[in-house]
């Protein structure tokens, strides 16, 4: 009786081996089968040439090498501006040829803009207006009226720069990186 309880056990402990390695096995599949899944999802879709993902803290634009914007920190609740599209007015361009202009439209009024904007621009940028006196040559790059603000920051060779323009239903965001020629 004994050798028949031991044979029992060796067997039954053989079918759990099995079962245990089998569910292993599915667990195993499952999960590279989802993480195949949210792998692919993360990829941007064939074809598409910039894609934007909106987290709840910041929106996230990919862009082609050569479409970089102007690298500079983006008003949260800001819209971007097409030149396309049916705006009523003309966007501003940048006078220098290896400028990169990005402009960008909200429905908040001016001073929060340029609250935001103190608050998350580095220490380099210093706030101007337009059409104050002794204002930096570079504000003259972006034609903006009098009385805009505008962030102006150095680094060596390269300028960037943030202007905002208000109007009757909110505030145009410029935002602008251009290189000055060396002085030789």
């Amino acid at each position: 009786m004994a050798q028949g309880s031991t044979e029992g056990r060796s067997s039954s402990s053989l079918w759990m081996m099995a079962a245990l390695v089998c569910s292993m096995g599915i667990l195993f599949g499952a999960g590279i089968l989802v993480s195949s899944r949210v792998l692919t999802s993360m990829a941007p879709p064939a074809g598409a040439s910039s894609l934007t993902a909106h987290t709840p803290t910041a929106d996230l634009r990919v862009e082609n090498r050569n479409e970089t914007g102007p690298g500079l920190p983006l008003y949260p609740r800001a819209a971007l501006l097409l030149s396309g599209a049916n705006t009523g007015e003309s966007l501003p361009h940048a006078k220098h040829a290896d400028s990169q202009t990005t402009t960008y439209y909200t429905e908040d009024v001016p001073p929060l803009v340029d609250s935001w904007y103190l608050q998350h621009l580095s220490g380099e940028f210093v706030r101007h207006t337009v059409g104050e006196p002794q204002a930096p040559s570079e504000l003259d790059e972006v034609p903006a009226p009098i009385d805009s603000v505008a962030f102006l920051g150095r680094r060596g060779n390269q300028v960037r720069m943030v202007t905002l323009t208000s109007n009757s239903t909110g505030t145009r965001i410029t935002l602008v990186r251009f290189g000055k020629p060396s002085a030789e």
